[in-house]
């Protein structure tokens, strides 16, 4: 006698409706914070990428967004991030990410 077989189609839409799930909810408001990153260059010279992300209103989550945003634009490993709010809390959604000008 075999075991039974899941419905695969049953076991389809709950994986769809799990990954759905979190686009569906309202979300936490999240808030614009202007971000200072620090990294080191190929000849050792400290330099600064800053960036502006879209983040939950707590400064360690936008750094650590930050962080990700700025490895992509910064030519050397990102060192760390420091975060300023710069806009009301729902002023922005998703998880923006741009760099600034200096």
């Amino acid at each position: 006698m075999t075991a039974p077989r899941p419905d695969t189609r049953a076991l389809l839409c709950a994986i769809l409706l799990a990954a759905l799930a979190p686009c569906c909810q309202g979300g936490e408001p999240r808030a614009p914070f202007a971000c200072e990153c620090t990294f080191v260059t190929d000849f050792d010279d400290d330099s600064r990428y800053d960036v502006e992300v879209c983040s939950p209103p707590a400064a360690e989550t936008a750094a650590a967004l930050a962080r990700g945003c700025a490895q992509s634009g910064a030519p050397g490993p990102v060192q760390g991030c420091a975060c300023r709010p710069v806009g009301e809390l729902g002023a922005c959604k998703g998880d923006a990410c741009r760099a600034l000008p200096r």
